[in-house]
């Protein structure tokens, strides 16, 4: 393990909360249930901790620190032992950094980059880390188990999924689609003629855009890009993410005038997905289920990929909001509107379907979730929401929250 050695979506803009509150704010809603697992906060001054699902318990995994001028993307490993970031200093010096749920163990590493993604791969042995360079392009590095982080493509835009063997990542890298060994050790490149964001995987196999005569076609293909069978027709931009059991895809393209072209199309072999019309579709008999027609900004599924948790752009008494709903494969149920924090709307939804394969919003049984935001900027901070209805309840300060993978 490396511890032991060392975007198709909006941004909410005028919504987003400032980043204003710190951990150290006391919270006195503190008297909810406790659901599974444990939250990851990052605070508006730089600071990390974990804590239980009401604010309790909290561990601090890193203070602010006068000498750090930014911390971004902690993420939790996919046992939920660890949590990795990475952090600038005061002498323009960048490192990641690796700490263990309880803070008892800490360790850093020298890093190309301050990582505006990080994804540990699935065996938890390797993270890998996507950050900017001075010429506004991207690097893709992986940190390895001998504690180097090794810079293997540059690009831009660039965008990245593990393969199920750990030892690759699937990058979509300046148009470029193509499995990277993680140990610089070659490429192969995976034919495809789309105009997609990233690809993704399910089982073996990868699921992609391919062109055709208006639009393209979501696509499921082995890694050698020979299509194995396409699910439905849209129009680019789209944005999809898989479910955590691989069964089904949330799709959504954005509306454009291919979209316009594409609807006038009166034979198709497959349906089509409308301008901003939510989809799940099943990669197995290519069933398609209507989700919602709203103007759709983000969307994740639940661990056990019977809910999807989707956020709409909403205008109440003439403030723009965001509003989640959570769809049960029948129908939606809707809660709170608010607006989130402006690190939350601007690094995480505004790029979730990168960020659904790392990170994720649920409780580990899928009985709640948890969000960055208000409805003002007094009550600005983490809210947990249960699925089943009421209120949500505000558990801590902070710009970012993210669930435990695991209990």
């Amino acid at each position: 393990m490396i511890v032991a050695a060392c975007t198709g979506s909006n941004t909410p803009g005028r919504s987003s909360l400032p980043d204003i509150e710190t951990l150290t704010t006391t919270v006195s809603e503190s008297d909810q249930i406790h659901y599974p697992g444990r939250l990851l906060v990052l605070g508006s001054e730089g600071e990390i901790a974990t804590m239980r699902s009401d604010g309790t318990d909290q561990v601090t995994l890193a203070e602010p620190d006068p000498e750090v001028e930014e911390r971004t993307q902690p993420t939790w490993s996919p046992d939920g032992a660890w949590v990795a970031w990475t952090e600038r200093r005061a002498d323009q010096e960048t490192f990641l950094v690796v700490a263990d749920r309880d803070g008892r163990t800490l360790i850093e590493a020298p890093s190309p980059l301050l990582a505006v993604y990080i994804a540990w791969s699935p065996d938890g042995e390797h993270i890998g880390l996507t950050g900017g360079v001075g010429d506004g392009s991207l690097q893709l590095a992986v940190a390895g188990s001998d504690g180097q982080i090794a810079v293997i493509d540059q690009g831009s835009p660039l965008y990245f999924d593990w393969a199920p063997n750990g030892s690759e990542v699937l990058a979509r890298i300046s148009g470029r689609f193509e499995y990277l060994a993680i140990d610089g050790s070659g490429r192969t490149t995976v034919p495809a003629t789309g105009n997609f964001r990233l690809g993704a995987h399910i089982g073996e196999s990868v699921v992609l855009g391919n062109a055709r005569d208006v639009g393209e076609a979501l696509a499921v293909a082995d890694r050698s890009g020979g299509i194995q069978r396409e699910l439905v027709r849209y129009s680019t931009p789209m944005a999809f993410v898989v479910d955590r059991i691989g069964g089904r895809l949330a799709v959504m393209s954005r509306g454009s005038p291919e979209s316009q072209e594409l609807a006038g199309v009166e034979e198709t072999d497959l349906p089509i997905v409308e301008a901003n019309q939510l989809v799940v579709v099943d990669a197995d008999d290519g069933e398609v289920r209507e989700v919602s027609r709203a103007q759709n900004i983000a969307w994740f599924w639940s661990p056990d990929g019977r809910l999807l948790l989707y956020s709409t752009l909403e205008f109440l008494e003439g403030v723009e909001r965001l509003q989640w709903h959570t769809w049960d494969g029948e129908m939606s149920t809707s809660y709170r509107a608010f607006s989130p924090t402006g690190i939350f709307g601007r690094d995480y939804l505004a790029f979730f379907d990168q960020l659904a394969r790392s990170i994720t919003l649920w409780a580990p049984d899928g009985s709640a979730f948890a969000y960055a935001g208000g409805t003002s900027l007094e009550d600005a901070g983490v809210w947990v929401q249960a699925v089943d209805g009421g209120d949500p309840v505000r558990v801590s300060p902070g710009v970012m929250a993210m669930w435990s993978p695991t209990p």
